[in-house]
């Protein structure tokens, strides 16, 4: 027997063998094999995304979403994965306003969902925040950075990539506002 924690493909097996083989309905199953398909999708289209494929990788994105909001719901934390796996892409594409729109609608689902210290919440703060920064709404990002941090360090530790990531976010954007300050 082998495990399926940590092994999506293997877990993806599993649960179409059991839904080949139910004797009755499961909406349960039904919902863990939409919600690994979701993540499947995800998976493929960010290796498309590093691999520069972004059209591909958007398709994909909007595919998941589209069963996400199906078959899990709009509040679902795998939709908000999706959402925020999006507007990442739109980011990266110079569409801002959708991303911003995006971020922010993935941020209302995570912390509704799993609540204001969860890494998910904590993770989702810190991309909307690198949004703002990036588009030199400094005001904004600060306290969504601040807020990124305390989840971070405390979910993850102080020392931890993420927690530093976002550390280090947060004092060049702390340097920037300064900076613009002295301008006026």
């Amino acid at each position: 027997m082998y495990s399926v924690l940590g092994d999506s493909a293997g877990a993806r097996r599993w649960i179409a063998f059991y839904l080949e083989h139910r004797t009755g309905p499961d909406p349960e199953a039904d919902r863990i094999s939409k919600s690994l398909e979701v993540t499947s999708l995800n998976d493929s289209a960010l290796s498309l995304e590093s691999a520069g494929d972004v059209a591909g990788a958007e398709g994909l994105f909007r595919r998941a979403l589209n069963i996400a909001e199906s078959a899990l719901g709009p509040d679902h934390p795998d939709t908000a994965g999706t959402v925020n796996n999006l507007a990442s892409l739109l980011e990266a594409k110079g569409n801002y306003t959708d991303a911003e729109a995006l971020y922010r609608r993935a941020l209302a689902i995570c912390e509704t969902r799993l609540g204001p210290d969860d890494p998910r919440t904590g993770r989702t703060l810190g991309n909307l925040a690198g949004l703002l920064a990036a588009r030199g709404n400094y005001a904004a990002a600060a306290p969504l950075y601040h807020r990124a941090l305390a989840v971070a360090e405390k979910t993850l530790g102080p020392d931890d990539p993420a927690a530093r990531e976002i550390r280090e976010s947060l004092d060049a954007l702390t340097r920037k506002n300064r900076e613009k300050e002295k301008s006026k």
